[in-house]
């Protein structure tokens, strides 16, 4: 997935709302955050911005934190 040059540019673009407070319009690091999510939500299935990539690769992110989070359960 992440050999996607359009995944690769839309999470590039998160992480910049994430470093720079121009970029962002936003000074403090949890007001960037709340820039970052803002824009992840809009790439999402749903979002303005929909994009099937992102939304894919969230999703497999998620399955991959669940998973990890079941096998640590079981210790």
């Amino acid at each position: 997935m992440l050999k996607s040059k359009t995944l690769q540019h839309h999470l590039l673009t998160i992480q910049q709302f994430l470093v720079d407070p121009k970029l962002a319009n936003e000074h403090t690091v949890e007001g960037r955050r709340v820039v970052a999510l803002k824009k992840l939500r809009e790439l999402r299935a749903g979002g303005v911005e929909n994009n099937i990539e992102v939304e894919e690769f969230v999703l497999h992110v998620l399955d991959l934190m669940e998973r990890n989070r079941a096998g640590s359960d079981q210790s």
